[in-house]
């Protein structure tokens, strides 16, 4: 969501060579404190789909960039689901999958954007709601031909390890691919949800053992890059008795640093 300039109407191949559409959204974050907002912004919104950024050097050169979507300081973290991820969630009830990752600098908002708090939440808890919302919505409309399975996995990519953030005893997990070219992590545990209240239960103290630490930038920075996928399983209980199963990767990458500005040395310049 948070990301740098790329231009709009991208498309990468799919593993059966299709063309999967990918959609850039920037966010743009509020000043952090007066000082700041005295300065002014070099970043400028035109319209809904675009922005320009100028030269601090010299204010009459800009660079203007087109995305899917721009959104403004004010702008909330119910909207920016609302209108750039909530369509992906009837895709994954169809068997089919998508990806969400928040991009940027550190202290640019991406954990904020991606995860929110309790009360404001962000993409990840809103996207939870949304599915299982759909799920009962479907479930209720359905005469019991489908079954339904919801499960969440969480892990983090930390100095090039995979560390299971539901289960923390499962470290240094390897990343496989089968023979269909399906990637997949073993020994990374899977919970089954059927609420929200669930879903808290094991995604807020997961979310403390993510690494973090301080730099000049943010305080509280993630040190690593963190994924949540939920995943759900519709089993069809007449024939043909097929089964459908959509999965939906929620991306939190750690920031890409100027360690210059951030003051890293040591342990904190090795994660950088």
């Amino acid at each position: 969501m948070t990301t740098p300039g790329f231009h709009r109407t991208k498309s990468v191949l799919s593993r059966n060579g299709g063309p999967v559409p990918v959609r850039v959204a920037v966010r743009l974050r509020p000043f952090l404190d007066q000082q700041q907002q005295e300065k002014g912004s070099t970043v400028r919104g035109l319209g809904d789909k675009a922005l320009e950024i100028f030269n601090w050097r010299n204010e009459q050169e800009t660079l203007k960039y087109e995305f899917d979507a721009f959104y403004d300081e004010d702008a909330s973290q119910d909207k920016i689901f609302k209108l750039s991820v909530q369509n992906l969630l009837e895709h994954t009830l169809q068997g089919q999958n998508a990806s969400v990752f928040a991009y940027g600098p550190t202290g640019a908002g991406k954990t904020h954007t991606m995860v929110g708090t309790s009360e404001d939440p962000g993409i990840i808890p809103r996207s939870v709601h949304g599915v299982l919302n759909a799920v009962a919505k479907e479930r209720g409309a359905g005469n019991g031909e489908w079954a339904y399975s919801i499960g969440i996995s969480y892990l983090e990519i930390y100095q090039e390890k995979v560390l299971d953030l539901l289960e923390t005893k499962n470290h240094d997990l390897q990343i496989r691919e089968d023979r269909d070219r399906n990637i997949f992590i073993p020994g990374l545990s899977e919970k089954t949800i059927t609420d929200f209240q669930q879903f808290e239960r094991h995604f807020v103290p997961a979310s403390q053992n993510r690494t973090t630490a301080s730099t000049k930038l943010n305080s509280r920075s993630s040190r690593s890059h963190s994924i949540l996928l939920l995943k759900v399983v519709k089993t069809q209980q007449v024939p043909p008795y097929r089964q459908l199963t959509g999965k939906l990767y929620l991306i939190d990458l750690a920031g890409s640093e100027d360690n210059r500005k951030t003051g890293n040395q040591g342990i904190r310049l090795k994660e950088s």
